[in-house]
């Protein structure tokens, strides 16, 4: 079998990848060219970022940092080793960002997958209630609704932008930990009895209404996040989709 009347076929093939690949590179930097508008964070979790941030290869954060202008010796810190915590949370988020969108499947609210997920929803947000005897500091909690899915976000409370540094070592972002919050602080445990038992308890216990937030007559604002799915359950209405984010802002106007 003749090989060699292959290989022009096979050029060809190699040299049209590489002329999508340096377009779509193109595009991506003309994009980035653009002054991105100002973002009001509200949350932005120091320590998924300093995770994230160490697995990524050298060869890559180089290539990144250099097409976002951003200063690796400044996102390469620990935030809360660093002497400006707020600059270094801000490259190194838009690092990580990048990475993700590069190379990782992003869902939806409708379709979270199982890496990350982005969306923009109307939430309320707020403190999960403790019980009084509870020394653990308190979770975050954001909770949207859009169509027929329920989107809870969930992490620790050190992590909002402004609220002060906390030396206990506490996994707020941990699955079983925030399950077990949620469904202490359901207010109305007869609304929780009355729910479909084909889904999860921690399912059911997002569905009703009177969670017991801080402060409670918190209004809803329009929020864009890139979270971390933890867990989902279709088996009634609505879908429910419950994630710890990394970061949280205040969705722009248009």
């Amino acid at each position: 079998m003749k090989l060699s009347g292959d290989k022009p076929t096979l050029t060809r093939a190699h040299t049209k990848i590489k002329q999508i690949q340096v377009y779509n590179k193109l595009i991506r930097s003309l994009h980035r060219r653009q002054p991105k508008p100002l973002r009001n964070y509200l949350y932005v979790s120091d320590a998924k970022l300093d995770t994230l941030f160490e697995q990524i290869d050298q060869s890559i954060l180089k290539r990144i940092s250099l097409e976002l202008k951003v200063d690796l010796k400044i996102a390469g810190i620990t935030v809360t080793k660093a002497e400006n915590p707020s600059a270094t949370r801000m490259a190194k988020l838009r690092v990580v960002e990048q990475f993700i969108d590069d190379y990782h499947n992003v869902g939806t609210c409708e379709n979270p997958g199982q890496e990350y997920f982005r969306g923009q929803l109307d939430m309320r947000w707020g403190w999960l209630e403790q019980p009084v005897s509870n020394e653990a500091p308190s979770i975050v909690f954001f909770k949207g609704e859009e169509g027929s899915s329920i989107v809870t976000l969930a992490g620790s409370s050190r992590h909002v932008i402004g609220a002060p540094p906390d030396a206990r070592v506490f996994a707020g972002s941990a699955l079983p930990h925030i399950i077990t919050a949620i469904s202490d602080s359901v207010s109305d445990k007869s609304a929780l009895a009355k729910m479909p038992r084909e889904s999860a308890r921690w399912a059911r216990a997002t569905r009703v209404r009177q969670l017991r937030l801080l402060p409670d007559d918190a209004p809803s604002q329009r929020m864009e996040f890139l979270a971390i799915p933890l867990a989902e359950d279709r088996e009634s209405d609505p879908h429910v989709v419950l994630g710890t984010p990394i970061c949280v802002a205040l969705a722009l106007r248009k």
